[in-house]
């Protein structure tokens, strides 16, 4: 519980810090930290946020500006997460390859669990898609077996 609730709000404190760091004119300090932000967080909360508005090229450039490598490991499971689905909405014959990013994704990591449930949903999909139905299902299950909040 506590892991979540650091990586909810630490890239909103980081963000803070630099904000702060202007007002005081501490310039280069504030620089140091905001690189350290995007090499930690990158733009992936925006593509997903973009992703999920059906924004798909500007979801798309927020992805090639970030580097994957360095992200820590709940923002990586986004990231492979909205590439997959940005395959899909673009061109829908791309199943295996939006597959592929997929099982990039380490479902632990997405940390709430309507993420959780959503994922499993979404591979649920992708496993349908596939022809592989008694997968789909079994991620069915799992979705509706995670206690998840309904949203509208």
């Amino acid at each position: 519980m506590v892991k979540r609730k650091i990586t909810e709000y630490a890239g909103i404190v980081i963000i803070l810090l630099c904000v702060i760091l202007i007002f005081l004119r501490f310039y280069w300090v504030a620089a140091i930290v905001y690189v350290l932000w995007y090499i930690l967080f990158g733009f992936v909360g925006l593509a997903f946020f973009f992703s999920s508005r059906r924004k798909i090229a500007l979801s798309n450039l927020f992805l090639k500006i970030t580097v994957h490598p360095t992200l820590l490991p709940f923002r990586k499971s986004f990231y492979f997460w909205t590439k997959s689905v940005n395959l899909i909405l673009q061109d829908s014959t791309n199943i295996k390859k939006a597959y592929s990013l997929a099982e990039k994704v380490n479902i632990d990591n997405l940390y709430i669990d309507n993420n959780k449930a959503m994922f499993c949903s979404y591979l649920a999909a992708l496993y349908n898609d596939l022809g592989e139905k008694s997968l789909a299902e079994k991620y069915i299950q799992i979705a509706q077996n995670i206690p998840h909040k309904n949203v509208r």
